[in-house]
């Protein structure tokens, strides 16, 4: 890719009919501490649809109406930017991803935020040394038109083959894709491309509207999208971090989670080989594709990165589930500030620092 400005910033879409099922990451609340502290009261928020998940927030207010403030910028921001990422579905606003990927081949007229989702895309492909990468689009239709087919016609299952999966494969080039921050343009100079920004929308949206509440003046907050964790400050209930807990990936309900963590601020996000998975001849396919093999990866069950940002936590759990634990111990190095657990055959692994976040009950 070139560009020609870029800016800083960081869509998995899950049915939110199995919202219950694939919540990777589970707040939990301490209720042992006063309610009324500092006159503050937590407020619970619920919104279903955009990005095809269920939202959960909780909000640490000191009055009904700063609630609804909050709730109002929620509620309209999500639906925003799940119109404006979108790649099935045009958006009732005007131009959005579809609209790129519909006129491959040429220019396409972007509002900064879009062209600031695509440039964030192609920095996170150079991060990850090509392990996420929003421009295999053409290669990630033909898996999900599988697990589609899988999951509703299980009679007409089949996996895509080697030599089609090759052949969208040549035009999956980050380098093709151009963006032009002043002009506010975005183009896809191959006409047979197409993004697919499922590894980072999500995460990317989730932290801007993080940051817009955080500068309407909330202090006290969790933002969970899908099982995408965004804590803001302290729980101000309580007076502690937030504590979040990291859901089994085998769905056990004798051990329902495997760990529980403490944020202040930080965002919290696991990716996972169950979520929007499918079962071919009774193996687990995951929606996670490996760019080398064009397969789904078998590295790891799951992955959780905690990292300043929502952005971040997102892309980074992708591109921890394409390699080896080591591999991505030497990735984390790269990026300041993020810790990961990585979950292998029921056997759990942390890089160095994910002790630090840990409760205390978890050692």
């Amino acid at each position: 890719m070139t560009a020609k400005s870029r800016s800083q910033a960081g869509n998995k879409q899950l049915p939110w009919r199995m919202a219950a099922i694939i919540f990777v990451v589970l707040i939990l609340l301490d209720l042992s501490s006063g309610c009324g502290r500092f006159l503050l009261k937590r407020y619970e928020l619920y919104v279903t649809g955009p990005f095809d998940t269920v939202t959960t927030a909780l909000i640490v207010a000191d009055s009904q109406e700063n609630f609804d403030h909050y709730r109002d910028i929620i509620e309209s921001e999500l639906w925003r930017y799940h119109h404006l990422y979108n790649i099935y579905n045009d958006s009732p606003d005007g131009t959005n991803l579809k609209t790129v990927n519909d006129r491959a081949g040429g220019p396409v007229d972007c509002s900064a935020e879009l062209c600031d989702l695509v440039v964030y895309g192609v920095d996170v492909y150079d991060r990850t040394a090509g392990r996420v990468n929003i421009a295999m689009g053409s290669v990630l239709k033909l898996w999900h038109d599988a697990r589609m087919t899988a999951n509703l016609s299980p009679d007409e299952a089949h996996l895509p083959e080697q030599e089609v999966l090759a052949k969208a494969a040549a035009h999956i080039s980050i380098r093709d894709v151009i963006v032009d921050c002043e002009a506010g343009t975005v183009e896809l100079s191959d006409p047979a491309m197409s993004l697919d920004v499922g590894a980072i929308a999500k995460g990317f949206a989730v932290e801007r509207i993080a940051v817009k509440l955080e500068a309407e003046g909330l202090c006290s907050g969790v933002l969970d999208v899908g099982g995408n964790v965004r804590s803001i400050g302290l729980n101000q209930v309580t007076g502690k971090p937030w504590r979040i807990g990291i859901r089994n990936p085998d769905n056990s309900p004798a051990v329902e989670l495997l760990d529980k963590v403490n944020v202040t601020g930080q965002s919290v996000v696991t990716s996972g080989n169950y979520e929007r998975s499918f079962k071919f001849n009774g193996i687990l396919h995951s929606h996670i594709i490996d760019p080398d093999t064009l397969c789904p990866a078998n590295f790891h069950d799951a992955v959780t990165v905690i990292a300043p940002d929502s952005a971040t936590a997102d892309s980074l759990s992708t591109a921890l589930m394409l390699m080896s634990v080591d591999d991505g111990n030497e990735l984390l190095k790269t990026f300041q500030g993020c810790e990961a657990m990585w979950v292998t055959d029921g056997d759990c692994q942390v890089s160095s620092g994910f002790r630090v976040y840990r409760t205390k009950s978890q050692g």
